[in-house]
């Protein structure tokens, strides 16, 4: 009986070394996730192709740490994408029950993992834009033309 024991956990550490955790598995028949695995790689590699485009003269010396960010802004991007797409699906509130006579409402998770990833992401985004070079002319955004109708 213990041979059958170890055999089990020997699969089952096989089974976890498989998993992607990237996206989970391929059948999303839970719904945890909105778009499908291939789509979200998509919208990454679509993402890290914008951003490197916008951050190529960039000193070599800058090039591996901007990269980084570029992979982890992007991996943000389709993530925050799909979670939104969740939460217009499934609404921000979901109910709960604790116990036999405790129920509620609260914050879904989507919601949760949403309002996190989004400040990383947004901190993320200033790093990059911080290591751009500084432009010697300004771009008029049309702020101060709004601003001087006042």
């Amino acid at each position: 009986m213990a041979s059958k024991t170890a055999k089990k956990t020997t699969k089952t550490k096989k089974t976890a070394e498989k998993i992607d955790i990237t996206f989970g598995n391929e059948d999303d028949s839970n719904g945890t996730s909105f778009y499908s695995k291939e789509k979200k790689q998509t919208f990454i590699a679509n993402e890290k192709t914008r951003l490197t485009k916008i951050f190529k003269d960039i000193s070599a010396d800058k090039k591996k740490l901007i990269n980084s960010l570029i992979d982890e802004l992007a991996f943000m991007f389709a993530t925050l994408k799909d979670l939104k797409e969740l939460i217009k699906r499934d609404g921000a509130v979901e109910s709960y029950k604790n116990g036999a006579n405790q129920y509620g409402k609260k914050k879904s998770a989507a919601v949760e993992v949403y309002n996190t990833m989004v400040k990383n992401y947004a901190s993320i985004n200033k790093q990059l834009v911080d290591l751009l070079p500084k432009s010697e002319t300004p771009i008029d955004d049309g702020m101060d033309d709004f601003l001087n109708q006042r």
